[in-house]
């Protein structure tokens, strides 16, 4: 197993400061040293787009930017992949190119790159109008974080149902 890290944060427009300490805290709690560090100058978020041919199974970053592009990696590799999104946020707020960690959710659903019925988010509780309508307009899949945590039985099925049609899953993280 291939791990990247990718300790980047430009593409938070300097909010989530310390981000880019994240795949180090992470490989170091849980005592993995043999992880491959990829290096961006000056927090280019052009620069990111060598992350879709990099080799890795396993992508540890700073903040959301980067997962446009590891995502774009993953479904080159795989007829009908998923993805599963464990988030506080939607971030699907613009069309940006390159995306940042704000919408690069937008980018992949407009540029046809991921196909809508096979992404589920789980998590949610904070968005903002333009984002709830562009996920209710594409019929993405989501759950609210109040309703997963009252029904969690509910999201097991969703994504039982999203892993049996799909034939590879992409799962993110993003801890907020």
């Amino acid at each position: 197993m291939k791990i990247v890290k990718v300790p980047f944060s430009g593409g938070s427009m300097g909010r989530n400061l310390g981000c880019e300490k994240a795949p180090d805290a992470i490989l170091n709690e849980l005592g993995i040293e043999d992880a491959v560090e990829m290096q961006f100058k000056n927090e280019d978020l052009n620069e990111l787009s060598k992350l879709e041919n990099i080799e890795g199974d396993i992508f540890i970053g700073g903040d959301h930017s980067i997962s446009y592009w590891t995502i774009k990696n993953f479904v080159k590799r795989y007829k009908n992949p998923g993805i599963i999104i464990l988030d506080a946020h939607f971030d699907c707020e613009n069309y940006f190119k390159p995306p940042t960690h704000e919408d690069f959710i937008r980018v992949l659903v407009k540029d046809k790159i991921v196909k809508k019925e096979n992404l589920i988010f789980v998590g949610v509780r904070k968005w903002s109008k333009d984002e709830i309508e562009f996920i209710e307009s594409n019929k993405i899949k989501y759950f609210r974080a109040d309703v997963a945590g009252k029904d969690l039985n509910l999201v097991i099925e969703e994504l039982n149902k999203l892993i049996n049609k799909i034939d590879a899953v992409y799962l993110s993280i993003d801890i907020d």
